[in-house]
Order: C-alpha cells, then structure tokens, then sequence
C-alpha cells in the first residue's frame, strides 16, 4: 500500500483529500487541497466557449429543435426578433450547452471509474493468463477510446498539414501540442531557408513587416492621369438599390458563406450552431 507523508504545517492546512482515476496505470491521483494565508488574487469571469463537437451528435441536435420551439413561444415577449435572439436566445443556447457538458463529464467520468475497477476484478479473477491479457487489452482500448472522445476538441481546428509525424488524438495529445509548437519552423524567407531559432524567426517577421508597410515608390504623372481621367457613375436606379434596407434572407445567405471551426464572438456562440439552426 502506498503512502504519502505530509509536514504537521501542511497538515493543519487540509481541507479535504480525494481520489481519482490515472490512466494507463494501476495507481491513484490524490488531490489535497490545501488552505492558503496570502490572498489569492481576485479572478473574474472567464469567456466561454461554445463545444462543436455537441454538434456532430445526432441526439443533441434533436435535444437543441425540441429546445427551438419553446424558444420560439417567447418571442412575443420582445419587441422585434433581433432583441428576442440576443437577450434571450443566446442565454438559452448557453445554458442547453452547459448542462449538456455537465452530463456528459459526469457521465464519462463513472465510465472511466467503471473500466478502472473491471481491470481490478480482471487482475483479481483466477483465470489463465491468457484470456486475463485478452480482457485488460480490450478494457485498455476501452479507455483509451472514452478519452480521445473527451480530448477531441483540442484537434477540431487543426488539419492534418498541422500536426507532426505520429499525432493522434490520445492522453499524449498536451505534450505532443507542445512539441509541434517548438519545432514549428517560419518557411516563407527570402533566401528559401527554413528558421528555427528565436533570433531568426524575429528577424524574418521583421523585415516582411518592413517590406509590407514601407513606402511605396509611384509615379506622380500616372496619379495625375488617373485623377484627371472621367469616372462613371452608377445609375439612379442601382443607387436605389444599394440604399435600401438589408432584408433577413440576405444576412442569412451572408452568414451560410461563412467557413466553420471559426473563433466565436464575446457571446461565445460560434457560426458552426448559426448554420444548422439559423433559421
């Protein structure tokens, strides 16, 4: 049986001790939490983001059109729609994910508890070898799977020209990140070199900035000319046109052309859900 020995100052500062799951060994994590006598620094609320990956879930996206239409008997609440989506809509958005991320952790987390302790009763069983090592690869596997689901986020924005040789979604996935991060090089250069170092890479960023925001050489006779040559107007009739109102349908075929797996905005609702259920 392990044990962890603890100073009597450290001792007298717990609060609470717990023990969790680690992956791909038979051990335990413990957290301790500790009491602190210097003052933490206020922290404010942090930005949240919305999970694409509920999106690619077939059920949730049933969840989120029974959800709509509730949704949609509080429009009269509101003056006009665009009040009703921003004020309201939003805020439910946000909840639906929430609690959707809530289950969903609670619930691998019991799984995950639940493979660890058959590895335990399959260590504990008398049984030939054999089948002993067939049972814990396939519970391994098990695992293995529960947590490249979990970890999936962290590779929707990535393509394959961005991960190095090897990657793949698995409990390594951080230290991999870190180690593509590193080895990163800058290509575009003048001389077709690659840079690695901090001092080159610097330097290239540098003189491509210079080059893109220095002034530019023009001929002052062809400015003249261009400036003295008769520009055309647009009819009356298109002026109209370009003045008037912007309807529903063209924001919503504006918003269509919009590419996925995109940065959301300080709502945090990103233009992957406006997609599947703009309308």
């Amino acid at each position: 049986m392990d044990r962890i020995s603890v100073t009597h100052d450290l001792r007298r500062r717990q609060q609470g001790a717990e023990m969790v799951a680690a992956a791909f060994t038979d051990h335990f994590t413990v957290i301790l939490r500790l009491t602190m006598d210097v003052p933490c620094s206020p922290r404010g609320k942090g930005y949240w983001r919305m999970n694409v990956s509920f999106l690619g879930d077939t059920s949730f996206l049933q969840t989120t059109k029974e959800n709509w239409k509730n949704w949609r008997t509080h429009m009269k609440y509101y003056p006009n729609r665009v009040m009703w989506r921003c004020r309201y809509v939003k805020r439910m958005i946000r909840q639906l994910l929430g609690r959707e991320g809530a289950d969903r952790r609670r619930d691998r987390r019991k799984m995950e508890n639940f493979y660890y302790s058959a590895i335990y009763s399959a260590l504990q069983d008398m049984t030939p070898e054999t089948t002993q090592a067939v049972a814990l690869k396939k519970l391994k596997a098990k695992i293995i799977r529960l947590s490249c689901k979990h970890h999936l986020g962290m590779f929707i924005e990535n393509g394959e020209q961005d991960r190095i040789t090897g990657e793949e979604q698995s409990l390594h996935h951080l230290l991999k990140i870190r180690k593509r991060l590193a080895q990163r090089p800058v290509h575009q250069d003048t001389d077709g070199s690659l840079k690695t170092s901090p001092a080159d890479i610097l330097r290239v960023f540098t003189d491509y900035m210079r080059r893109k925001y220095d002034h530019i050489q023009v001929n002052e006779e062809r400015i003249r000319h261009i400036t003295n040559c008769g520009l055309k107007t647009i009819p009356s009739s298109a002026n109209t046109a370009l003045e008037e109102s912007i309807t529903m349908e063209e924001l919503y075929q504006a918003v269509k052309q919009g590419k996925t797996n995109k940065a959301p905005g300080q709502n945090g609702i990103c233009i992957d859900f406006i997609n599947k259920h703009g309308r």
